[in-house]
């Protein structure tokens, strides 16, 4: 009788690990995409001297998070001179499930 109870035991201990594990939060490009693009939106925006904005590539750090390039665009000093400024956004899921940028990297400026 004992050996059942601890053989159930452990096949419900082994069940209850193998959906905890499997309930884990997944982000996938499309989304973590799409939300670099509003995040870029949403800062071009802020700024008053921001002409135009745009995202590069998106590079999976795990399950749950996305690293990508946002850059915005602003009129440079000389005629026909732009400022571009590139920083890296990190997109992940919040305890609530929601995918946002959880951080944002220093923007690195050079004149194009």
């Amino acid at each position: 009788m004992k050996l059942k109870i601890a053989l159930l035991t452990i096949a419900g201990l082994l069940l209850f690990v193998g959906v905890a594990e499997a309930s884990g939060w997944y982000v996938s490009y499309g989304k973590a995409r799409n939300t670099a693009k509003a995040y870029a939106k949403q800062e071009c925006e802020r700024d008053s001297e921001c002409i135009a904005w745009g995202t590069g590539r998106c590079t999976r750090r795990s399950s749950s998070r996305f690293d990508c390039l946002v850059a915005n665009f602003s009129p440079g000093v000389a005629a026909g001179e732009e400022i571009e400024c590139q920083w890296i956004a990190h997109i992940g899921v919040s305890s609530g499930g929601f995918i946002q940028v959880k951080s944002a990297g220093r923007p690195s400026c050079y004149t194009i």
